[in-house]
């Protein structure tokens, strides 16, 4: 089922070991003996390029108002990028702020020339995904009978930036039905590009809110 769906998407399919790290497991395997899905030697050549570029924003991260947390998601999870790709992100926002986190992430991407704009694609943020943090259940939006893009998609998220700890993993458990599809995987991070999770709020993001809130 895992080749079919990456020879489908015309991605990498992923081999034993290496950078991203998939963990199998299953009823019938002893966890010492789970293995690891990854794409090892065939990793994007522009990838360590990317990551860089991607934690060179940190500190704007921590700076957007009401966003409690940001995924990469798409080519980057998935080990498809090119030389044109852009950066799509998921944020999840504060409960009820979801507007206002929208507002905010345009002003401040849009400002500092990040945003993906008409033409103006590579190395550019893309702000396509917005979620409510009470509401990270996606599948009341699947596509019917089966998505199977979806549940995929669910499970290369990949965190980037987390107001704190305490929810990095609940969109993963609020999907839980990813494993109706993928039986063995696991509801928390399953995809790991080396990029280190950014972490906290800076003393603008919680004037901002306090302001606006």
């Amino acid at each position: 089922m895992l080749d079919i769906f990456y020879h489908m998407m015309k991605y990498p399919v992923p081999q034993p070991q290496g950078q991203f790290a998939w963990l199998e497991t299953s009823k019938e395997v002893e966890r010492e003996e789970q293995s690891n899905r990854s794409w090892d030697t065939a990793v994007s050549p522009i990838m360590s390029e990317y990551l860089t570029y991607i934690t060179n924003y940190a500190r704007l991260y921590q700076s957007i108002p009401f966003v409690e947390q940001i995924y990469l998601c798409n080519s980057i999870a998935f080990n498809a990028l090119h030389p044109e790709s852009d950066i799509d992100i998921v944020i999840i926002a504060k409960p009820g702020r979801m507007r206002l986190a929208r507002a905010w992430s345009w002003l401040m991407f849009s400002g500092l020339g990040l945003k993906r704009f008409g033409g103006k694609k590579i190395k550019r943020f893309c702000l396509s995904f917005y979620i409510d943090r009470e509401h990270t259940n996606l599948y009341p939006i699947a596509l019917q009978p089966y998505d199977i893009y979806l549940c995929y998609w669910i499970a290369h998220l990949v965190p980037l930036y987390s107001a704190n700890t305490s929810y990095i993993n609940s969109i993963y458990q609020s999907n839980h039905r990813v494993t109706n599809f993928i039986p063995n995987i696991q509801l928390s991070q399953n995809i790991y590009l080396g990029n280190e999770l950014i972490i906290g709020e800076n003393r603008f993001k919680r004037t901002m809110e306090k302001l606006f809130g």
